[in-house]
Parts: structure tokens; sequence; C-alpha cells
């Protein structure tokens, strides 16, 4: 099985033990996590470029397709991006 995770990455310093845990906990029920909230730092994200971050885009559209569920930490107010993945997984 599959998941896609995603959270605010405005939000990692506080919440980032949260996400960390949520993606431990699909790990250890055998799902193959597609994720980089965990992995990115939000300064990381801030200075891609703007064909990274097209790119970026067609990882989360394929990572989205391929996944058999979608997990999303939205407890913080977050970006428009949040929606949006969640208006693609629907």
């Amino acid at each position: 099985m599959k998941a896609y995770f995603s959270a605010a990455l405005f939000q990692k310093n506080d919440l980032g033990d949260y996400y960390r845990r949520i993606v431990s906990c699909l790990g250890k029920n055998d799902y193959q996590v597609f994720e980089d909230t965990t992995k990115v730092t939000l300064e990381e994200a801030v200075s891609k470029s703007d064909q990274d971050r097209v790119l970026y885009y067609k990882h989360v559209l394929k990572w989205i397709d391929k996944s058999d569920l979608v997990v999303v930490e939205a407890s913080f107010p977050s970006t428009l991006s949040i929606g949006h993945e969640i208006s693609l997984a629907l």
C-alpha cells in the first residue's frame, strides 16, 4: 500500500515531531510513504527556482496519483497548496 503525506512547512519547527510520528506510523503499518515534509526545510522550499517548483509539483501529482491513501496534517491554517493537494486527492 502507498500513502502520500503533506503538512505545512511553515509549522515544521513547531509541529515537525508530529509530522515525523505520522510518517513513522504509516510506515509501521506497511505503507510506502511519499512525502518530503519531514525532509525539506522551509528555507529550502522557498529558495527553489521556478523550474524546481514545476518539477516538484509534477512529483506531487505522481505521488498523489500512485497513493491508496492521502494523509494531511491540517491543524494549522495552511497555505493554498495544502487545500489544492486535498482537492487533487479527492
